[in-house]
């Protein structure tokens, strides 16, 4: 998990507040193993970045207590051998090789940003539904928002964030793999579909022929 510094906020239709940039983090698998935490007709994908706000600008354990305090933009990664090496995806994943162990830290010294993680994102349709924290104590707090186009990486950039990390240390040889959240049922929750119309505004449409597992 990569914290962030204050400043940076979201806001807008179905979102009851200003939401503030707190973190993000990856959930994968293994290099063959898809690792996404989140399942669209049954599909899931490489990888899966989360970038966690918290309304008001509350802190996460704040937020945690708040229906609707965490608001989560969920983004699908997948490997590809069509897409050009995209710089700051190349960063951050020689930047894993260097923390390799538990308590390892590396100066980023401004090397990425988020910004160009995210600067070939498909963010024209999205998904949203009110779900949960995918990791303990699991709060029904969160807004999600799933953008379905997967953000595309290269074979190698892949093959670092899931073989670089260890939970403790190499010597013990635990690798950080498959640290994701096995699908959960939708228990009747509704899952709302927005496409942005050829005018540049977002279109809402509820579909029910689509069946997105959720975390």
């Amino acid at each position: 998990e990569i914290d962030m510094k204050d400043g940076a906020t979201i806001s807008g239709p179905g979102l009851p507040g200003i939401y503030s940039l707190k973190s993000f983090h990856f959930h994968w698998g293994t290099y063959h193993y898809k690792g996404s935490e989140h399942a669209i007709d049954g599909r899931k994908h490489d990888m899966e970045l989360h970038i966690v706000h918290t309304k008001n600008n509350m802190t996460l354990e704040e937020a945690k207590k708040d229906p609707q305090g965490i608001a989560v933009l969920a983004f699908f990664i997948k490997k590809s051998n069509e897409t050009p090496s995209v710089n700051t995806w190349k960063t951050l994943a020689d930047l894993l090789e260097k923390i390799p162990e538990k308590g390892n830290s590396v100066n980023l010294d401004g090397q990425f940003s988020l910004g160009g993680l995210l600067k070939v994102a498909d963010v024209r349709s999205y998904y949203r539904y009110f779900g949960s924290l995918t990791t303990p104590n699991c709060s029904q707090a969160v807004i999600w928002t799933v953008y379905p186009q997967p953000i595309e990486v290269t074979h190698k950039t892949l093959k670092k964030f899931t073989d670089s990390l260890y939970y403790t240390t190499k010597a013990e040889g635990r690798k950080m793999q498959k640290n994701y959240r096995p699908l959960q049922p939708l228990n009747n929750r509704k899952v709302y579909y927005f496409m942005e119309n050829k005018h540049g505004h977002p279109c809402k449409e509820f579909r029910t022929n689509r069946n997105m597992s959720y975390v």
